[in-house]
């Protein structure tokens, strides 16, 4: 009778107990891992559509995100114009995934997040992985908001920018591109 009396003594004492809230923080997402997430997202999507093989990774986000970077491998010889639009649909791919991903935003250091905000590198190789001859396009960057097209000089084997252009005169350039095409009848 004691051991029960005593069982529930400790029972209502327990109950009348405040506990302390239960922290939901341990199983919301960190910024590092929202940061990945969208970029494996987006590094899938460009690999799925445009054949672009993922290789690596870039972020400044110590306190807030500031930039987010991808890099690729891409097996064919293409030249500048062919580069332009394909950096120009990454970028914007890449854009689309951060800025329509609602749980990261509060980490980004400014929303939406735009072209100066992100990086994007093609390396570009022989489809048996080697690389390119000399003076041909061998890589090709979108840095804040600025397009650099890359070749291996014959002049002295280094690597020389041969053609620059911000994002706007790069979608303009695009958009007159995509604007003179003969209408492709089937």
């Amino acid at each position: 009778m004691r051991i029960t009396f005593l069982f529930f003594l400790l029972i209502i004492f327990c109950s009348s107990c405040e506990l302390p809230p239960v922290d939901n923080s341990a199983y919301l997402p960190s910024k590092q891992s929202l940061a990945n997430d969208v970029r494996l997202q987006a590094a899938f999507q460009l690999k799925r559509e445009n054949r672009l093989i993922p290789f690596g990774i870039a972020g400044r986000m110590m306190d807030e995100i500031k930039m987010l970077g991808l890099s690729f491998q891409y097996y064919t010889e293409i030249g500048v114009e062919e580069m332009r639009k394909l950096l120009l649909t990454s970028g914007e791919l890449f854009l689309s995934v951060i800025n329509s991903n609602e749980l990261i935003r509060p980490y980004l250091n400014n929303f939406p997040f735009e072209v100066e905000n992100i990086e994007i590198e093609i390396y570009l190789f022989n489809p048996n992985g080697t690389q390119f001859d000399l003076d041909k396009l061998h890589y090709a960057t979108m840095v804040k908001g600025e397009l650099k097209y890359v070749i291996r000089s014959s002049d002295n084997n280094l690597y020389k920018t041969i053609y620059s252009e911000t994002y706007e005169e790069a979608v303009e350039k695009l958009s007159l591109e995509v604007s003179n095409e003969p209408l492709k009848i089937f």
